[in-house]
């Protein structure tokens, strides 16, 4: 039996100049690809991730990312939210990094 739900997804999602998303307990896995520099919040610091690279934030983690200071518009990203116990497997089965940003070696990934 298939347990992968897809809930939500967004492409080259617009985000306001000093708009930041912070959610505490997320229930699912948000994975996103970001078109423009970016911070996020990792171990309690505040790390940037460039152009191109992805993040994949686990449930039941604080969650919280937003634009880079100074930045002249807000930031871009494709972004997918996914419920299931198959997403921990297949994040295992790549050795995928989980709740940091890693690069994808393509800035229009």
């Amino acid at each position: 039996m298939r347990d992968l739900i897809d809930l939500n997804f967004g492409i080259g999602t617009k985000h306001f100049i000093n708009e930041f998303h912070e959610k505490e307990n997320n229930f699912n896995w948000v994975i996103m690809c970001f078109h423009t520099p970016f911070v996020y919040e990792f171990n309690g610091r505040m790390l940037r991730g460039e152009v191109g690279e992805c993040l994949i934030n686990s449930p039941g983690k604080h969650m919280k990312h937003g634009p880079v200071e100074g930045a002249a518009e807000g930031f871009r990203n494709d972004w997918i939210i996914l419920g299931g116990t198959e997403v921990h497997q297949l994040v295992e089965k790549y050795n995928l990094p989980i709740d940091k940003s890693f690069p994808t070696d393509n800035p229009h990934f």
